[in-house]
């Protein structure tokens, strides 16, 4: 049964790409809101969307965009509820100015 539905992965695919496709070109130039930028390293099975909300310049904050997302019947998820950066064992974070990573 996984081998026939294998047949029909790049298919599946293809068609996934669609709305991503779309969401890339409607939220292309509102302020405050990003997107992952695709990695020709990598590849995707396009199952999720990830926008980024930078309360600062969009003017409400993830949660609330939930909310008002959620009103209107559309589903959204928020990640990392609550922020990484908000757990305890993080706190010392803020105090780092400079943190650098390997690889980018």
């Amino acid at each position: 049964m996984r081998l026939l539905k294998l047949n029909h992965y790049h298919k599946t695919i293809e068609k996934r790409k669609i709305p991503r496709d779309t969401y890339r070109i409607a939220l292309t130039g509102i302020k405050g809101i990003s997107v992952l930028r695709e990695r020709e390293s990598t590849s995707d099975s396009y199952t999720y969307f990830t926008i980024f909300v930078k309360y600062m310049e969009y003017g409400i904050s993830r949660t609330r965009l939930y909310e008002k997302l959620k009103q209107q019947n559309i589903n959204s998820g928020l990640y990392f509820n609550p922020l990484i950066s908000k757990l305890s064992m993080h706190k010392e974070l803020d105090k780092i100015k400079t943190i650098k990573f390997s690889g980018y």
